[in-house]
């Protein structure tokens, strides 16, 4: 939990430039160390005062937002990766492990290297004008310098409406980009350089040649991976708390810490009064039977409104996921009650094929593999899902596992103007035939990356939280590409690897109940507790004077939302990403 944010220009730039970039996020920490002078200014916000995250010599400024996991005993973050920049100079990238976005400025070389880690756990954006490269965690610290320029990236736009988010290296802005998950970029002399360090894909590919033939051989070393990550967590971390659900992922996690703990750990959950969408009951059986001291909290409908206004201070750049009011709302329960690390689950439906979307792509390569020898185009009613009648059409590789953005497209046209890339355009790169693999494999390199990632970095940051999960940890990732796709996926049960091993810390009868997830009912409050604040900034005049949206289009999706369209579905969805962009270009244009 910190920040770092800087800049370097060929020209010089007043002292309140960097202090006016710190003041944007400083809630990611409230210690701050810099250097400030003339055309150059490097900054680190910590929540602790100690030197562990920033370094100032003769050679070089460092300043890291996160952890490094392979330091030697004693060792302080930066430290590491001075002796190891020293020794090894860019290349240093590949002796580290951990969650981190690193900045390094070379001041004989004159040249400034960003790092982001591996699976993309911390942020780092960069903005380029002329001979001026602006940093920072978080995008509204880059809006504050002097010479940024608000114009919005169409192409992003495109991309946002489909994915809910807006994958790297691209942003919202002209000429601002995210650094990628894996990557680290070189800039010197107003030149750029963006390099690969970790490649997910070519990892997969590498490691799945070599699978681990033997289940309780898998099933073992996969428990151990877990076990240490969580015993090193709970042993050098501070008031720990495990948010809880009543789902597989965060069982296991609290089973396996409530058997290493000597103390009695705390687990978090939310609820909701809507029984359809309300896993806290679950989760609270769940934390008897681990004898947890357990706490939860209810959102009600004031809650709710409270905490949409809040949503542009934790999120700068358009984000939209049914999950991130309650996580915004738990992450700020655990605060009240002085959690400082914070354990979950994520990462696990990526890596163990969780998600139902899971499900539905290994069942549509098999409709797909019946008619397409008889290349048959379906337009017709026969089919009833539109997005099936996509699919069919769809002999792309490299995207074909992607027929729920197919599907959206349908719904999206004339909503705005769309350019760009429209899907991730990259699955013939994936190394497996199956669509349930590549499509697992598209995730952890997207979705997780930069979805779920973006949530909780976003709302753990900002409340002083530190979000650890042994799902993130790169020596798990990589032992999952070696465990065969049967050992995830048996007999249609999901996650069946992890089920096994929960099982050896609690009765299978408790696991019995059906996952309800942790989104919110997007329709109903959409059209009850948020539909006035929705047609605020639907309006045909706020619409008309935005020159952005096609109001005609916009209008009648609302109608199909009242009306529970053929497509609804997409229809809400597209709404609330709709809504979610309003509410940030209120507060940021």
């Amino acid at each position: 939990m910190g920040g770092i944010c800087g800049y370097i220009s060929n020209k010089n730039s007043e002292q309140r430039t960097l202090l006016n970039m710190e003041e944007t996020i400083i809630s990611r920490g409230k210690y701050t160390k810099q250097f400030n002078e003339k055309n150059i200014g490097i900054a680190n916000l910590n929540h602790k005062n100690d030197d562990c995250k920033f370094l100032n010599t003769d050679e070089l400024i460092i300043s890291i937002d996160g952890e490094v996991d392979n330091k030697e005993k004693g060792c302080k973050d930066v430290e590491t990766i001075e002796k190891l920049y020293i020794k090894y100079g860019e290349k240093f990238v590949s002796k580290i492990e951990g969650y981190f976005s690193i900045a390094i400025y070379d001041k004989k070389e004159n040249k400034l290297i960003l790092v982001r880690d591996k699976i993309g756990a911390k942020p780092l954006y960069y903005y380029i004008e002329k001979d001026t490269i602006c940093f920072a965690s978080e995008l509204k610290a880059i809006i504050k310098y002097p010479e940024f320029e608000k114009k919005i990236n169409y192409r992003a736009l495109s991309l946002y409406f489909r994915y809910s988010y807006i994958n790297p290296p691209n942003t919202i802005f002209e000429n601002t980009y995210k650094l990628e998950h894996g990557h680290y970029i070189i800039w010197k002399n107003g030149e750029i350089q963006d390099k690969i360090y970790w490649d997910g894909i070519e990892k997969f590919n590498e490691l799945s040649k070599n699978p681990i033939k033997n289940f309780e051989e898998a099933k073992e070393n996969l428990k151990d991976i877990i076990k240490q990550y969580l015993t090193k967590t709970i042993q050098y971390n501070d008031n720990v708390g495990i948010y809880l659900s009543g789902g597989i992922d965060s069982t296991l996690v609290s089973s396996i810490c409530s058997n290493i703990s000597k103390k009695t750990i705390n687990t978090f959950s939310i609820g909701f009064y809507e029984e359809e969408r309300n896993e806290a009951e679950n989760a609270k059986k769940n934390a008897e039977y681990l004898k947890t001291n357990h706490h939860e909290i209810y959102i009600d409908k004031a809650q709710l409104l409270s905490t949409i206004k809040k949503i542009p201070k934790y999120y700068d750049e358009p984000f939209s996921d049914g999950s991130q009011l309650p996580t915004i709302i738990l992450n700020e329960f655990a605060k009240e009650n002085g959690i400082k690390t914070a354990i979950t689950g994520d990462g696990a439906d990526q890596l163990f094929c969780g998600s139902k979307i899971y499900d539905t792509v290994r069942r549509r390569q098999r409709n797909y593999r019946i008619l397409n020898p008889f290349n048959i185009s379906i337009n017709t009613n026969l089919v009833r899902e539109t997005d099936l009648r996509y699919l069919y059409n769809n002999t792309d590789k490299k995207n074909q596992t992607q027929v729920d953005i197919l599907a959206k497209e349908f719904v999206l046209e004339g909503l705005f103007k769309d350019i760009g890339d429209k899907r991730y355009n990259f699955e013939d790169k994936i190394d497996s035939k199956s669509w349930q693999v590549r499509r697992m494999v598209v995730d952890i390199n997207t979705f997780l990356a930069n979805r779920i990632n973006t949530k909780t970095d976003r709302t753990n940051s900002n409340n002083g939280i530190e979000i650890k999960s042994p799902f993130l940890e790169n020596k798990l990732i990589e032992y999952s590409f070696r465990i065969p796709q049967n050992f995830k996926y048996y007999k249609k049960e999901k996650k069946y690897i992890l089920k096994q091993i929960l099982y050896d810390y609690v009765p299978k009868d408790l696991l019995d109940t059906k996952k309800k997830g942790f989104g919110i009912p997007v329709k109903k409050w959409l059209i009850t507790y948020l539909y006035e604040d929705l047609m605020k900034v639907a309006s045909k005049d706020f619409i008309e004077k935005q020159e952005i949206f096609n109001y005609d289009v916009l209008n009648r999706l609302i109608k199909e939302l009242k009306n529970e369209g053929r497509f609804i579905k997409n229809v809400q969805q597209i709404l609330w990403d709709f809504y979610m962009f309003q509410l940030w270009y209120i507060n940021y244009i």
